[in-house]
């Protein structure tokens, strides 16, 4: 269960890893691009609950009982 748990967490790390490299690449062609695709992306309705929730994560609180 462990193995299994790292394998994900591992794999989960290197979809991040790319996801923030595609970013940097919008990013370096100009910042007017990026903000108009990103608020297009953002108001557009384009993307599901996962972009939702990583967007909203930091804002997120976890409780420690």
């Amino acid at each position: 269960m462990g193995a299994e748990r790292k394998e994900r967490l591992a794999a989960l790390l290197e979809k991040e890893k790319a996801e923030l490299a595609a970013e940097e690449q919008k990013r370096s062609k100009g910042m007017s691009s990026y903000l108009s695709s990103e608020s297009k992306r953002v108001f557009g309705g384009a993307g599901g609950l996962e972009d939702r929730i990583r967007r909203g994560r930091g804002g997120m609180v976890i409780d420690a009982e």
